[in-house]
């Protein structure tokens, strides 16, 4: 995590973003990544989680976005296209989560 932000500030020396509210928003999107991706797993809250990554995802893509406005989508893209294959997906073809299984 300390690389990771050491590398965004960097590139935020020129703007005026706060180093505070960069390294609040790298380790608030970990976190958020984390526990969706567990309460996705454990099959618990899954409404939850599908709003919580997609709302990460906003806020990652909003943050290159502001730092680079011409960038890559190679690492959005196929997390939106998943997302959104899962949102739109019945809870009922989810067979391969843990709650499925009591």
């Amino acid at each position: 995590m300390k690389a990771f932000t050491q590398n965004v500030t960097s590139g935020t020396k020129r703007s005026r973003i706060p180093v505070v509210f960069v390294k609040l928003s790298a380790y608030l999107s970990s976190y958020i990544e984390l526990i969706g991706g567990v309460l996705l797993i454990l099959g618990v809250f899954v409404s939850w989680a599908y709003v919580l990554l997609a709302v990460n995802l906003i806020m990652v893509v909003l943050g290159f976005s502001f730092l680079q406005p011409l960038w890559d989508m190679k690492h959005v893209f196929p997390r939106m296209a998943m997302l959104a294959f899962l949102m739109v997906t019945p809870l009922d073809y989810d067979l391969f989560r843990l709650s499925a299984l009591f």
